[in-house]
């Protein structure tokens, strides 16, 4: 994209630094384009809250078998803790999806999942690389074989979703 003549004639006046103004035309550009980004934005926003509801809901329905797949990783010490993550990070899963469609708790929403994402890939990455053989756990018991690269994959894929809707929602106000 060409830079257009003038672009910065306002910042050379003393106002804004030269950076800053171009970086607020550009982004001016993309609220322009707006109607397509807000498709993009709703379309992620619903992958996003579909597939945390629902595997949060697979998990809440059987409490005690979510326990085993998270004793089956081998990362927590404590069975309290354990426990605690059996039974509470579900509801986390479905709350934060549910809230995905609500603008005032759309942020504090991706930032959990897009923690939540990062702690998944990590204790999945650590279980294949231990040469684990367990169910993933991610949408309630499944006495599938492992599949660690789709399911890393997915999640890498949803933590890219997460992130573009955070980053559309930090520079949609700027």
């Amino acid at each position: 994209m060409p830079r257009q003549q003038g672009c910065c004639k306002a910042a050379e006046g003393g106002g804004w630094p030269k950076e800053r103004l171009c970086f607020k035309r550009r982004m001016e550009g993309l609220e322009r384009s707006a109607p397509m980004n807000k498709k993009v934005q709703m379309v992620l926003t619903a992958i996003l809250a579909v597939v945390f509801v629902v595997a949060g809901s697979m998990k809440v329905i059987d409490p005690v078998a979510f326990f085993a797949d998270i004793q089956n990783y081998d990362l927590l010490p404590w069975n309290s803790v354990t426990v605690v993550l059996a039974f509470y990070l579900p509801w986390l899963e479905v709350i934060c999806g549910i809230a995905l469609f609500f603008r005032q708790f759309r942020h504090g929403a991706l930032v959990i999942i897009l923690t939540l994402l990062l702690v998944f890939i990590g204790a999945l990455a650590s279980a294949w690389i231990r040469g684990l053989d367990i169910s993933c756990g991610c949408f309630g018991s499944q006495t599938e074989h492992p599949r660690y690269l789709l399911w890393i994959s997915r999640d890498v894929l949803l933590l890219l979703c997460a992130s573009g809707l955070i980053f559309y929602e930090r520079y949609r106000k700027a």
